[in-house]
This record gives structure tokens, sequence and C-alpha cells, in this order.
């Protein structure tokens, strides 16, 4: 009768048995297998907030050098009024977090007497492609990001700008494999690899395609992107002479 009641067969009730009083030992010693886990998660707890603490003190150490270092380069990047600044805050949750206790904010100013705020309420269109670009050059031998793609990062910048925009797309390209769609001669010539797309119609169907140019072609490229009809002696040396000046310092 026993048996049928638990729906097992005959042989297999003395481990029956055996498990249930095992789970009424259990049952019975609930109170202290309480009382030890909330002994436990109170040492969890400690451990937390001394590692939490310690994380915290790093972060302000690390943020004072790295918001120095981003807003020389936004100054150099064609935003001289800019002020970069990394807010920590200590959040008031009770709730431990999984990457501290820290709440962390990047803040913008671009004018003079103007507060910082949040980079997508502060920051233009083309600011914002700058700034993203001064934080990866300054983290890029932390972030360990594989590669990075930036899209026409240079737009309404030129000159002398666009030369600092290569310098730093190749400080970026130091650490990781980067990825530049651009328009401007001065970028273009900061790469260690050119590219060339174009687009045409074959047979009433639109095609794309992607040409990589050896060194004499990227010469011609970059001064036909430069303004030249043609690849002449003169404009060939100007592109030559950007390339040399782009990758100088590396």
């Amino acid at each position: 009768k026993l048996a049928r009641k638990h729906h097992i067969e005959i042989e297999e009730l003395p481990k029956l048995f055996e498990r249930l009083e095992r789970d009424l030992a259990a049952l019975e010693n609930q109170s202290a297998a309480e009382t030890e886990l909330h002994e436990r998660l109170h040492t969890a707890r400690l451990a937390y907030i001394e590692s939490a603490a310690l994380l915290s003190e790093r972060r302000a150490t690390t943020a004072s050098g790295m918001q120095k270092d981003i807003t020389r380069r936004l100054r150099d990047l064609g935003i001289p009024h800019a002020e970069f600044t990394v807010s920590l805050q200590i959040t008031s949750d009770a709730v431990p977090l999984p990457h501290g206790l820290d709440r962390i904010e990047f803040v913008l100013s671009t004018n003079p007497g103007q507060p910082p705020g949040p980079l997508n309420k502060i920051a233009s269109g083309g600011e914002l492609s700058r700034v993203g670009l001064a934080i990866q050059a300054a983290t890029a031998c932390h972030a360990g990001v594989p590669v990075v793609v930036y899209d026409e990062v240079d737009t309404g910048i030129g000159g002398t700008t666009a030369n600092i925009v290569g310098r730093n797309l190749r400080d970026v390209a130091s650490h990781c494999q980067v990825i530049c769609i651009t328009h401007s001669p001065q970028v273009a010539s900061a790469g260690d690899q050119h590219l060339v797309v174009s687009k045409s119609v074959v047979g009433g169907h639109t095609e794309t395609r992607i040409k990589a140019l050896g060194e004499i072609e990227r010469e011609a490229e970059i001064a036909r992107m430069l303004g030249a009809a043609e690849a002449t002696e003169s404009s060939v040396a100007h592109a030559r002479d950007l390339i040399a000046i782009a990758t100088q310092h590396h």
C-alpha cells in the first residue's frame, strides 16, 4: 500500500525513507541555515563595498587625466572653448550594481560661460563626431575594441583641423583596426590603406565597386580630392606632401 501511494516499487521504499528523513532534517534546521545565509550575505556585501570604494577612488584618479587629455584633443579638433568633464556620482541605491557604486556621465561645455551638459544636448552633430573621436583616441589603448568605423567624422572642417583629425585617427589605429569614410584629402592621406568606392551603371543597373589603391594611384586620387582636374606633377607633389605630413608623427 505504501509503495502504491508513492508510485514506486517496494524495493525503492528504503531510499524514499532516507530522502524524506533528510528533507525533514533540513526543514527543522531551516532557521540555522537562514542565519548562515544572512552572515554570508553580510560578508559578501562588506567585500563588495570595499572593492567598490577602491574602484571609485581609481576612477576619480583616472578621470582627472582623462578629461584633460580629451579637452586638449577637442580644442585641437576645432572646438576652442571645449571643457570635457567626467562626472562621478555615488549612487544611493542599496542594491549592489555590477560596475560599482558610481554613476558616470560625460558632460561637455563648448562655449565660455555655458554650464556643462550631456553630450547629446550640448554638442552639434559635427561636434559630436569629433567628441567621439577624441574619446576614442584618448582611450583606445584601454578599450580593447577590435574595429572602429567612422563615417565622415571630418564633416564641416578642413585645413589644419582636418590634419589633426587624421592624426587622432592614427592614434586610434595604433590599437585597433580603423575604417574611415571620408571626402577629406587630409584625412585620407593619414590612412595606411586607401580604398576608392565608385558607382557605375551597367546594363541599366547601378553597381558599386571598391578598389584598393597602390602608392602611385593613391597619390593621384588624393590629388583629385584636392581639386585637381587631373594628376599633374604639382598636384601629385602636394598629395605626396600631405601623406608625409600625416604619417610623420608615427
